[in-house]
């Protein structure tokens, strides 16, 4: 008869190779969790930019709603992109939405600096408040440079669209009566009385639509005084009245 043993030696052989690979499955088990355990120890940011203060020190013991850290281990914040955010009338609205089309230009200030950083409209908000009339918008700025600065003031300066060959005057020069908006302008010594259409003003000055060609001479002081045919002379204001 044929013997049994050789059958019987393949067979161990056999079962010592599904178990040395059973333990080889279960090393490699052990090693995964052993990565999702350390992987609880190791904080990846979401987001690149600076660090501010860390609140937590090596070697400190820290657990998920921990309230004496607050759960909370530092802040990162983005710098480069930087978003600037500011509320705008909501009269300017129709104004801006026909705006983004095109890009609307803004240009941002700190306080206290002298150069200005150039950005571009990103957002504007879905709801104005109505208890103050305002729309939140917000403006992003590349910032490689970083200089602008989480939580810094700025003066924001916002162009909607360019008018080249506008007419403008100070704003100062513009009088009101009964019959609309004049000016009065100068020409050889003598006062005239110029009706103007005017637009808006920005800053010192201000927009006049119809009334002037550009070029004339207007007065900003001293209108009250005056009358159609008046006649004036031109005084230099570094010198004061005389």
């Amino acid at each position: 008869a044929r013997s049994a043993t050789p059958v019987i030696n393949l067979d161990n052989a056999k079962t010592a190779v599904a178990s040395a690979k059973a333990a080889l499955l279960g090393d490699h088990a052990s090693i995964d969790n052993m990565k999702v355990a350390l992987g609880w120890y190791t904080l990846a940011a979401p987001i690149s930019g600076r660090v501010g203060v860390v609140t937590i020190k090596a070697g400190n013991i820290v657990k998920g709603g921990d309230a004496s850290a607050s759960g909370v281990l530092l802040t990162i914040n983005q710098i480069s992109p930087i978003y600037v955010a500011l509320s705008v009338s909501q009269k300017l609205l129709p104004a801006l939405r026909e705006a983004m089309a095109s890009g609307v230009k803004v240009t941002a200030t700190p306080q206290g600096a002298t150069r200005s950083a150039q950005g571009k409209l990103a957002l504007i908000d879905n709801t104005v408040d109505p208890a103050t009339g305002t729309i939140v918008i917000r403006a992003q700025f590349d910032n490689a440079d970083e200089f602008l600065w989480p939580g810094q003031l700025c003066n924001l300066t916002l162009t909607l669209r360019e008018e080249p060959n506008t007419v403008v005057v100070p704003r100062e020069a513009v009088q009101i009566s009964q019959s609309g908006n004049f000016v009065f302008t100068v020409k050889d010594g003598v006062a005239h009385v110029t009706p103007v259409t005017v637009g808006r003003t920005e800053g010192a000055e201000t927009v006049v639509e119809k009334g002037l060609e550009g070029g004339e001479k207007v007065v900003v002081d001293g209108s009250l005084l005056l009358f159609e045919g008046a006649k004036i002379a031109a005084r230099d204001p570094a010198k004061g009245a005389s």
